[in-house]
């Protein structure tokens, strides 16, 4: 009979799942030297804490792949999760600096009125301050259609002023 999975026709879905699967693994393993460094501090603090995970994502100032390794205080889950799957809302809070927030709002990666805000507000003892962000995965209905599709809002933990939406 013939082959469901014709890998040899570049033009089969197989084929296509096949290179991008070799793609991304030349990402984790060859171009983004953070992530099995991560995995491996990941591995070893698991059996000493308990819980750890890490967060890979497309960085799109550095232009490539990023993993780090999430803290177990700064992943927020509700007690009553079963599991991150079907949580309502997983968050990882975030400590930026002013710099990291100016770069994100230039790069077009957060709005720019909130970083303004808090740079008005600065003072030059304020300079080495740490701020906090929330970035919330969860379901949101913002087109009022009766279905929550999923969003991570990105937002200052002190104001509540939304940084991102993606």
């Amino acid at each position: 009979g013939k082959d469901p999975y014709p890998i040899n026709d570049p033009k089969s879905k197989a084929a296509l799942a096949l290179r991008v699967s070799s793609y991304m693994n030349y990402q984790l393993l060859e171009k983004n030297g953070a992530w099995e460094a991560e995995l491996d501090k990941l591995l070893t603090l698991l059996s000493l804490i308990g819980f750890m995970c890490t967060k890979t994502y497309y960085d799109p100032i550095k232009r490539e792949v990023c993993t780090e390794l999430c803290a177990y205080d700064d992943f927020i889950i509700h007690k009553d999760s079963k599991s991150m799957c079907t949580a309502d809302a997983v968050s990882h809070v975030l400590h930026l600096k002013m710099n990291d927030l100016i770069s994100a709002s230039r790069a077009g990666v957060y709005l720019e009125e909130p970083v303004k805000e808090l740079l008005l507000k600065m003072t030059d003892a304020d300079k080495d301050q740490e701020y906090t962000a929330i970035e919330q995965h969860c379901l949101i209905d913002l087109d009022d259609d009766d279905y929550q599709e999923p969003y991570i809002v990105t937002f200052l933990k002190d104001t509540g002023k939304v940084l991102r939406i993606k």
